[in-house]
């Protein structure tokens, strides 16, 4: 009698299959695609920076969770209104990936629009994660853009500890610490 053993075999296969833990991807090239044409050359930026930068500082997660008064899911993708389809829904990494393709090129064109200096590399990367936490019309308005905009780097620089460190009106240590990575990272020579 084969079958038992076969039909044995395949129950302990799709339980294997079931209950096995999955590689939570960190790197760009674990994703099935990767995102094109993200940044213009004069930044020197490579797209496995931006991603693994905006993976540590955003996270990676395939499905909802709290964040600033509302739900963010994949990497720091905030679920805006019409978008309520995420919010029970378990994301592949190609969702993922579209999801932070989609974002990042909507503050890349944030930070191409507003900031109208030179930038080098590690400038350009800070703005950019900066811009992507504060929002676009926060990063608009921001005396940090202001005073970048002056040329004035170390001003703008000086301004990353201070410069919206709340959440729905409260401090939030954790922006402090993300405003001092981003600072660092701003005045770190290439």
């Amino acid at each position: 009698m084969v079958w038992p053993y076969v039909v044995g075999l395949l129950i302990l296969y799709g339980v294997f299959r079931r209950f096995r833990k999955k590689k939570t991807p960190t790197k760009l090239e674990d994703f099935p695609t990767q995102p094109q044409n993200l940044v213009q050359k004069q930044t020197e930026l490579n797209q496995q920076e931006i991603f693994d930068w905006f993976v540590a500082r955003e996270g990676l997660r395939y499905s909802k969770y709290p964040d600033a008064g509302g739900f963010a899911i994949g990497i720091g993708h905030f679920i805006k209104p019409g978008e309520e389809n995420l919010l029970n829904k378990t994301l592949t990494q190609q969702e993922v990936l579209d999801l932070f393709n989609k974002d990042f090129k909507e503050v890349l064109n944030t930070v191409n629009t507003n900031v109208k200096v030179p930038l080098n590399k590690n400038q350009k990367l800070a703005i950019l994660s900066y811009a992507w936490n504060v929002g676009p019309t926060a990063f608009k308005n921001s005396q940090l853009v202001k005073r970048l905009n002056e040329g004035n780097y170390t001003g703008a620089a000086v301004l990353f500890p201070t410069s919206i460190v709340t959440s729905q009106g409260v401090f939030n240590q954790g922006l402090v610490n993300r405003r001092k990575l981003e600072q660092q990272l701003f005045s770190k020579p290439v």
